[in-house]
Formats: structure tokens, sequence, C-alpha cells
């Protein structure tokens, strides 16, 4: 069965705080899928967290995205992907790492195990100009 829901309404932005990235699709969800769909099979109260992984081989400025959602004995956190690329690396070199925050936007998943999760890129109003600059 195919399940869409948008999460904005659940998440208010938070007082001083704007959208930086508007629609990003979570990256790496395909290595992932089983953390994936334990997260998005029952997206009521469902929110995301960022986690710094400087460890990463890959990538020195990668971030992960952490699915939460509450249970019975504390909160889940699922390791779903990462932020892309590009983006963290203008939040990690342009420092705004410790001041953005995630929103959680959309959560689906197809008949055939297609996994979507969005997300928006919040942070602090007086540096949104800042973090359009990085784009160049």
């Amino acid at each position: 069965m195919t399940t869409k829901k948008y999460h904005l309404q659940e998440q208010s932005i938070p007082d001083g705080f704007v959208i930086f990235e508007e629609r990003l699709e979570v990256a790496g969800i395909q290595f992932r899928k089983d953390k994936a769909l334990a997260f998005v099979k029952n997206p009521e109260g469902c929110w995301l967290e960022f986690e710094r992984d400087e460890n990463n081989k890959y990538d020195k400025n990668a971030i992960k995205v952490i699915g939460c959602r509450k249970g019975l004995f504390g909160t889940n956190r699922y390791f779903i992907g990462y932020v892309p690329k590009e983006i963290s690396r203008r939040i990690v070199k342009g420092g705004f790492w410790g001041l953005v925050t995630p929103r959680l936007l959309k959560t689906y998943v197809s008949d055939t195990g297609f996994i979507e999760i969005l997300f928006q890129v919040l942070g602090p109003r007086e540096n949104r100009n800042q973090f359009k600059q990085t784009e160049r």
C-alpha cells in the first residue's frame, strides 16, 4: 500500500528561523532501506535530526540524517542517510554547523518499495544571506 504524508503542519519553523534549503532528498537512502522503512512505517509524530560524521572516509563534511519517533521506552532513532554532499559542504565550510536544523517535509513509500524522504534546512534569519552566498 502506498503511503504519503506531508509533515509541515506538525513541525512549525522556530522563532527567528527561516528556510535555507527548501526541498532536499535524503542521500544514500537506498543503502539504509530497512531503517528508512522502519522510520516511515508509522509517519505520525516523526522528526529529523542532524549528526556530524567527521570520520566518514568519503566526505569529511558529511552530515547524517537521523529519523526520530517517540517509542514506548524513549525515542527511536534511525540513521536513514545523509544531507546531500554539496549542501553539507556549504553548512560545514560556511560555519553553519550547530546553527541549522532539519524540518521533515514529506515521507513516501510506494507499493513497489520506493522510499522518498524530503526535508528542509532551517537556519537563523540573520544568517540567511551568508548561507545563500555559499552557493557560488
